[in-house]
């Protein structure tokens, strides 16, 4: 299990194929995110 943390309240929202929902993403992303599939 992977639990990432932020020190703001964000999140990204994806669709049910894991297809990002939105068109932008502002701040940090963390190194997990990048080196899974979810970015």
């Amino acid at each position: 299990m992977i639990i990432i943390r932020y020190d703001d309240n964000a999140a990204v929202v994806i669709d049910q194929e894991g297809n990002l929902k939105g068109t932008q993403i502002f701040g940090a992303i963390a190194m997990e995110l990048r080196t899974s599939r979810f970015i």
